[in-house]
């Protein structure tokens, strides 16, 4: 009976060994065939997405959305640019932690790693569901899944594990599951998620999970552009981490989203509150560089100069040394003392030229030439520079803005000389003979040098070998200023230097003087409007009021009683009344009132008076009531998954109001909803293009829409040139087509006897070819059968002047048409 106990005993010991045995080598084979590779390619792949996520607090990954589908535009979500930067910062495109909008950052090879890791984490979930490392697969899977934007699949896989109780995994599972919530605009949901995982992680004493749920939140929030609950978050956070890196790091971030409400003092307390931390060295950087800012905004303007001198000289910091000096010149600018801030500018203009900062400092230059000095020719230079610039967008196109704007004044001012000059050639002929024949003796000159560079360029040709090059007057016109140019910069930099006459017509300045049939009278109407739209140019757009007051004077001594005399008179007083000169400007406003009763500024001078009333004041308030209302009710709606209502309430709200505080976030909300919500990219795209105009480019929601508009348009641009290119292919093969067909009708055995000769031709330059009659003639071969050649006469027809031969005739005739006096040159560029 022992026995028979002591048998069974090894039996049931055999037994229970033999199933241990068997989980742990099913784990054992499950680790090494499968687990362990799944798990060390995914660590690879997420730690290289860390790497490049710049901005932790950054709610849309750079790298989402780049799964399978993502070379099609139309499933192309567009990416959030949302940077934190002070409008007022030139060079505000090199911070640290500004997200990208690149789509595809993750690139197609993590693409297909996390295929891979999803590929065989696949097989654990299949065929190893006792496994130990199931819960690992899964929760690697939905991540893997997260990371390439596929969050439906995702959110599967979290609620998936969550269902099988609790693991190793709750926690951290939670928290991924709430931001896949988040991006799917459950938000309702995802935020409850992320408030039960603090909860929970700091009962467990979690403080990693605990930071990236706070992390989490706030990016969310700055998202949302509900920046106050965002500080309310990071203020939380802070009061129980201990991680002093990563409180220095929410203290920055807390410190940018200060500037985009503007609290600039307690920005500049968040800024120095990160440098009490342990920070990282670009976190070091970039809040001392911002509290240096922040003080010159505050009027602290020595206090930040000072810690700009100190940043400038610590060797640590030199690889930022281009954007400690603009804002360093930036200040000696503030303090008055332009000299100073030039010779920086130009430093840096020197020594970064191809940085973003040496075009930001050709901004910066030519803004000194512009309002300091005057001095418009230097100021054009510079702005034309930063327009070719590597420099931000909105950087550029004020550059642009600017260049056209002295543009128009340089046409301004030579119209204005050419009226002149009519006059002087009205009341004295003799001038206008004798400038013509000044004229002729320079341009037969410049005719001959010309002449003598085509025959030098011809012999230089010669001598390499034949050349069928071929030179036209213009070509070698270009060449030849070119050539002046370079000795032009070889000369004595100190020395003035003049253009010769010979030059100035190269250029097209000096022009043959002509003779206008125009009335005295009419002459002097042109002159007076001419000088009011410098005076108002000055006034409005180059801010010289008191350039524009000489000009408007000018008018009323000299040209009184022209049309443009009540505008001038009332440009005046609204002159007088920047001044606080009340006396004048009613003056100037009753005047005007009085006397030019068909005149619409009549209107514009009674509001002045106060004698045609104003709508009341006190509505705008209202609206803004009534506005915040509506906003608050479609934002509800979008909750509601009422997408469309919503749209339209948000529509009603910035056509209705488009200047309230709340139209430029009416407009973003419905490119949120037609892109993530609807996905109607293009309708995205449109409200975010509204958001890029001049009453909305500087609002916060403009700034975050623009690098998704953007990139939508330059895809688009792509698209269309490749639609374009396909559709003229289309249209020549149609047209190829048609004519073979009308050929076979009218002749088949004419177009067999084409196709023969053609074939037996080879590559000759010329081949035997059949007309509609049956008759041989001479044509040259079509390699490309699909090549017609009307098509190509008919684009020839069409072609820029540039691609044809040049009318030598007709040159010189369009020269000989030119006139210009040689006189009114001189005063102008004096």
């Amino acid at each position: 009976m022992k026995i028979q106990k002591a048998f069974y005993a090894v039996i049931l010991l055999f037994l229970s060994l033999l199933i241990t045995s068997c989980g742990l080598w099913r784990d054992f084979t499950v680790y090494f065939n499968t687990y362990y590779n799944a798990k060390t390619l995914f660590d690879q792949v997420e730690e290289d997405i860390l790497k490049k996520k710049k901005d932790i607090f950054a709610f849309k990954d750079e790298q989402q959305k780049f799964g399978a589908n993502s070379n099609s535009p139309n499933s192309q979500t567009f990416q959030n640019s949302q940077t934190f930067q002070n409008s007022q910062n030139f060079q505000n495109s090199t911070q640290i932690q500004t997200q990208t909008n690149n789509s595809s950052q993750t690139g197609t090879a993590q693409l297909s790693d996390l295929n891979k890791v999803i590929e065989k984490c696949s097989k654990i979930l299949q065929y190893e569901k006792n496994s130990s490392y199931f819960d690992d697969a899964l929760f690697m899977t939905g991540k893997a899944l997260f990371y390439q934007g596929e969050y439906p699949k995702a959110q599967r896989k979290f609620t998936e594990l969550a269902g099988l109780g609790e693991t190793k995994y709750s926690l951290e599972n939670k928290l991924w599951l709430a931001k896949t919530y988040l991006q799917l605009r459950n938000f309702d949901e995802g935020l409850k998620l992320i408030d039960e995982v603090k909860t929970d992680a700091i009962k467990a004493k979690n403080d990693k999970i605990y930071m990236d749920a706070s992390i989490a939140k706030i990016g969310f929030m700055i998202y949302r552009l509900d920046y106050q609950k965002a500080i309310d978050e990071c203020n939380d956070y802070l009061k129980v981490s201990k991680d002093d890196e990563i409180n220095a790091l929410v203290n920055y971030e807390l410190g940018k989203i200060y500037i985009l409400i503007d609290d600039s003092k307690n920005a500049l307390d968040s800024f120095n509150a990160a440098l009490n931390f342990s920070p990282t060295f670009d976190i070091e950087f970039e809040s001392r560089f911002e509290s240096a800012r922040l003080m010159k905004k505050l009027g602290k303007i020595d206090e930040s100069a000072k810690i700009f001198e100190t940043m400038r000289y610590q060797g640590k910091f030199k690889d930022k040394l281009d954007r400690i000096l603009i804002e360093l010149g930036q200040n000696y600018y503030e303090k008055k003392q332009p000299e100073k801030a030039l010779v920086i500018f130009k430093d840096v203009d020197t020594t970064y030229r191809l940085n973003q900062s040496g075009g930001i400092a050709c901004m910066k230059i030519a803004d000194i030439y512009e309002k300091v000095y005057h001095d418009y020719d230097s100021s054009f230079k510079y702005y034309n520079k930063a327009t070719l610039a590597n420099i931000p967008k909105d950087i550029k196109l004020d550059a642009e803005r600017n260049s056209k704007i002295i543009t128009n004044y340089f046409n301004l001012k030579i119209q204005q000389n050419e009226y002149s000059m009519q006059i002087i050639y009205r009341d004295k002929p003799q001038y206008f003979y004798q400038d013509s024949v000044d004229y002729l003796l320079v341009y037969r000159q410049y005719e001959d040098k010309i002449n003598k560079l085509i025959d030098s360029l011809k012999n230089i040709d010669t001598r390499k070998g034949p050349s069928s090059q071929s030179y036209s007057f213009d070509q070698v016109n270009k060449i030849y200023i070119q050539q002046q140019d370079d000795l032009k910069s070889r000369r004595n930099r100190s020395q003035k230097y003049v253009e010769p006459q010979i030059l100035l017509i190269a250029r097209g300045i000096y022009k043959k003087p002509k003779k206008l049939s125009s009335s005295s009278d009419s002459l002097h109407i042109m002159i007076s409007q001419n000088l009011y739209d410098i005076g108002s140019l000055f006034y409005s757009e180059l801010d010289a009021p008191d350039s524009a007051f000489i000009y408007f004077k000018k008018i009323l001594k000299e040209y009184p009683n022209k049309p443009v005399t009540p505008q001038t008179m009332f440009a005046l007083g609204t002159y007088y009344e920047t001044r606080n000169d009340s006396v004048k400007a009613d003056s100037m406003f009753k005047y005007v009132y009085n006397n030019f009763e068909k005149d619409p500024v009549r209107i514009a001078a009674g509001h002045k008076l106060g004698i045609i009333k104003k709508d009341d004041e006190n509505l705008s308030l209202k609206k803004n009531d009534i506005d915040e209302k509506a906003y608050i009710d479609a934002e509800q709606l979008a909750f509601d998954k009422k997408y469309l209502e919503s749209i339209d309430s948000f529509h009603k709200i910035y056509k209705n109001s488009p200047k309230s505080k709340y139209a430029a976030k009416s407009i973003y909300y419905c490119g949120l909803i037609y892109e993530e919500n609807l996905k109607m990219y293009d309708s995205a795209a449109v409200e975010y293009g509204l958001l890029q105009n001049k009453e909305y480019v500087d609002s916060a929601p403009a700034k975050a829409a623009s690098g998704k508009y953007l990139f939508y348009k330059t895809e688009k641009d792509k698209l269309k040139a490749e639609a374009d290119k396909k559709n003229k292919e289309s249209v020549q093969k149609d047209s190829v087509n048609q004519q073979k067909d009308k050929l076979n009708k009218e002749n088949p055995e004419a177009l067999k006897s084409v196709q023969s000769v053609n074939q037996k031709a080879g590559t000759n330059n010329n081949t035997e070819s059949i007309d509609s009659k049956g008759k041989e003639i001479k044509q040259p071969i079509v390699k490309d059968s699909r090549v017609n050649i009307d098509s190509l006469k008919i684009l020839n027809e069409k072609s820029p002047p540039s691609l044809k031969k040049p009318n030598l005739n007709k040159l010189k005739i369009e020269k000989d048409s030119t006139k210009k006096n040689i006189d009114s040159l001189q005063i102008l560029r004096n």
